[in-house]
């Protein structure tokens, strides 16, 4: 009986867990688990507030508590990021370019923040992948299995396209 040689992983340990049970809103909680995972903390409150998530209601008081901020385009992405000192990137849904971004990423030791990964098009963390991005690891606000990264495989054909930023 012949048992194949298993696909190498790629993965970053140690990325602190998000979801809603830590932080209400996933992008400002996946920007808050990067940047202690990278070693430069920001206050979970500052993110909200620079992003606007703290102040979304106003902008759209009926937005059905709708928590995503993708549907006011990459302005509270573009001053998240520049209020922390990062630069971002938009990676536009197509496959391979977003396999080379997550690869590029993790090999600088870097996670990266998806949307629709698992479940709707809110933001997560990609942590690693396996093989060729057959399979992605990471952390999302809509997964089951807390203790751990969740692993996800055809994870392009089934997410809800939009953009990688990272």
């Amino acid at each position: 009986m012949c048992h194949g040689t298993p696909t190498p992983s790629t993965i970053l340990e140690g990325i602190p867990r998000a979801g809603y049970d830590v932080h209400v809103c996933p992008f400002p909680g996946s920007l808050f688990a990067c940047l202690t995972y990278l070693g430069d903390p920001c206050d979970y409150d500052t993110i909200m507030g620079v992003s606007g998530a703290a102040f979304r209601r106003f902008w759209n008081r009926d937005d059905g508590g709708n928590i995503d901020l993708s549907y006011l385009g990459d302005e509270p992405f573009r001053r998240t990021f520049q209020a922390v000192g990062y630069e971002y990137r938009t990676i536009p849904a197509e496959k391979d370019a977003m396999i080379r971004a997550i690869k590029e990423s993790i090999a600088r030791g870097v996670p990266s923040i998806s949307f629709g990964i698992i479940g709707p098009p809110e933001a997560g963390i990609v942590a690693g992948y396996q093989g060729e991005c057959d399979v992605l690891f990471g952390w999302s606000y809509f997964q089951e299995g807390r203790d751990r990264y969740y692993e996800k495989a055809d994870w392009f054909e089934t997410m809800e396209k939009g953009a990688e930023r990272g």
